[in-house]
This record gives structure tokens, sequence and C-alpha cells, in this order.
């Protein structure tokens, strides 16, 4: 029996103080459903979206508590939240997200050990406890590589660069603090994302794929597209991403991202359980965004399948690109700007020819 969870009037918590969680918050008002959040931060934007507010720590067992019952169903827009905090909230309230896959995805170790279990390529590791284990993994990886904790929840959060045997000493002082990872530093050609949706009846909604670029001034390029010479590797991650939602018990949106290296290779790169602050690209183009079927999948409602009708490029700027991003803003009219995200969204039928128009406003 299907039992619609998220009725108008009902309340949603929302965990998370980020523009995902305000995204999601939008969303859920539009539904004519009530918004709290659980926030860490005493100020916030994301305040101004909630009808309730409950400012605490996400280990605080009396604030995760008193907010979860102020709610009749949460979903966290956070893979930072411990998951045994999620576990005991669920007493008090529905949280159909679950909390399986934020296990997995907040050990890399973990995380690494599913993809294997599923027979898909992932970045190569090795586990690392000291020193010496560091030397026996460089000299079976390679390099360079990157000494990664392997919770990443954990207070112990700096990550290591290894271009050469030589610099393996320098990461000594950051033993003592917990285990490790090593994983091949692996440059990639091209980046892929795939965010899809799954709901309570294992029905899987992928999202067009996208690719995105990063670029030292902190800009990125997000593009909506069908990259028809690369329909091989496009049909391999979309049935890699079926492949993870099977053996999954998650409900909603979640992100799956991939590598291609210069020898045609297809790396899965990790899980992100939650909505994505690249899938906002869905906002435009689309006949439903990620925080829409996200909320439908938490509702137990049927997920409508994904119907895009342009391409569109998300390109993101940064506070000094302003002046260019106001000039460029009274020539295009496509150009579509939302301060919030400091992001352009455009839609486009020839990628190429609105890339090179960034070269016109050094964007």
């Amino acid at each position: 029996m299907n039992t619609n969870l998220l009725n108008p009037g009902a309340t949603l918590g929302v965990i998370g103080d980020n523009l995902n969680g305000c995204q999601i918050m939008k969303e859920a008002k539009s539904l004519g459903l009530k918004v709290g959040v659980l926030t860490t931060l005493s100020e916030s934007k994301i305040k101004q979206y909630a009808d309730f507010v409950v400012v605490g720590s996400f280990n605080d067992r009396s604030v995760l508590k008193d907010f979860a019952e102020h709610c009749d169903v949460v979903t966290y827009a956070t893979d930072s939240i411990d998951f045994a905090s999620l576990k005991y909230m669920a007493q008090f309230t529905k949280i159909p997200q679950g909390t399986d896959l934020l296990e997995i995805v907040q050990d890399r170790a973990l995380e690494h050990a599913f993809f294997d279990q599923l027979n898909v390529n992932s970045v190569p590791y090795m586990t690392v406890v000291g020193i010496d284990d560091l030397y026996q993994a460089s000299d079976s990886i390679g390099y360079p590589a990157v000494l990664k904790p392997i919770l990443k929840t954990g207070t112990q959060q700096q990550e290591f660069k290894i271009g050469t045997k030589n610099e393996i000493d320098l990461t000594k002082p950051l033993f003592g603090h917990g285990t490790f990872i090593l994983e091949s530093d692996i440059n990639y050609l091209h980046k892929f994302l795939v965010i899809a949706t799954r709901d309570q009846n294992g029905k899987l909604v992928q999202f067009p794929v996208l690719e995105y670029h990063g670029a030292e001034n902190g800009t990125k390029v997000v593009i909506n597209s069908e990259f028809t010479d690369m329909k091989d590797a496009l049909a391999e991650m979309k049935r890699i991403t079926n492949e993870v939602a099977k053996n999954i018990n998650y409900v909603g949106t979640f992100e799956l991202s991939f590598g291609f290296d210069k020898n045609e290779t297809l790396y899965v790169c990790g899980i992100r359980p939650t909505t994505t602050s690249f899938g906002f690209i869905f906002n435009l183009g689309m006949n439903i965004n990620q925080y829409r079927e996200h909320l439908r999948a938490l509702s137990n409602l049927p997920l409508p399948e994904v119907q895009k009708y342009t391409d569109v490029i998300l390109k993101s700027f940064i506070p000094e690109q302003l002046p260019a991003i106001l000039k460029a803003r009274a020539s295009e009219p496509d150009w579509q700007l939302n301060f919030e995200h400091q992001c352009i969204l455009i839609p486009t039928d020839t990628v190429i020819k609105t890339e090179a128009s960034f070269n016109q406003y050094n964007l």
C-alpha cells in the first residue's frame, strides 16, 4: 500500500545549512509543505526559508530528538552528518533516505569495497596505517598519488599529494591520527556526473549526463549534452548507475561521479547521497528538477521520466567577475543569472559557440 508521506500541510525537516538545503526547502514550500531546518549555525540565510529552526550540534541527541519530533519526514542535504545520528533520529520520525548509503560513502575504504563488489572500475587504492605501509602502497600504485583520511567526517581531513618517493617522509606528521587510504591521482580528460533518483519501490530515473570542468580562478562549467562521440562511455555510466541503484538501500536523489582518462578508461570516482550543487543545472531545460524528483521519492509518489528540452550550460562565477557578468547580462537575454548560487544558466543549441562567448566577456 502506497502512503504519501508528504501531503500539503505536512512538515519536512531538512538537515544541512547549504544551497542544496535551500533549494529543497524552496521546492517543498511550493508543494504546500511546512519546512523546518536543523543547522549548526546560529546565523544563516537558510533560516529565511524555514517555518522553524533548531540550532545545535548534529551529535547532540537532545537536539536531534527535538527536531525529529517536530517533523513528519526528515531529509539530509549534506553527507557530513554522522549516520549514527540519523539512526537515532529514525526512532522519532521517518527518514526515507535511510543510513546505509551514507555509512558507505563516509568511509573511503567501504566505498571502494562497494565498487569492487559490483565489479566496476574505481580508482586504484590501498589502505595505509603507517609510513611503512605508505612506502609499499606507493610502490604498488605509483605516482602521483593522494593520501586521504579513510573517514570523510573525522577531525583529520588533510590530504597530501605525493609526486615522488622522496616526498613520502613529508607525510609522517599525519600518522597517529587515524587510518588513511592512498589513491592513484589520475589526470582525467573528462569528468562526468550522473544524477539519479530512486523511489521507494526501487525504480530509478536518471537525469542526462553532465560533464564538468574546473578552472584555476575557481569557475566551473557544467555542460548538459548528449556527447555523441562518447556513446560507449555514456552507456557504461548509465549501466553502472543502474547497478548501484539495485544494490543500495536508499530513497531519493544521489550523484555518481566518473572520470575518463587519456587511455579511454572510465573510472567511477564516488557517490554523493543527496541532491548536489551541480544538479542545479536541471532547473532550466528540463521537465522536472532534482529537488522535486527527490521530494516525490520521499513522498512515495511515482517518479516522472526525465525529458530534456534543450542543452544547458551552467557557468559559475566568483565575485571578482561581477563587472563582466553584469556586462554580459546587458547583451545576452538568454543568460539567466542566479546570484544566490553565483552562476549563470544558459540554454543553448550550440555548446561550443556558447562556450566561446565566455572569452568575449573574459569569463
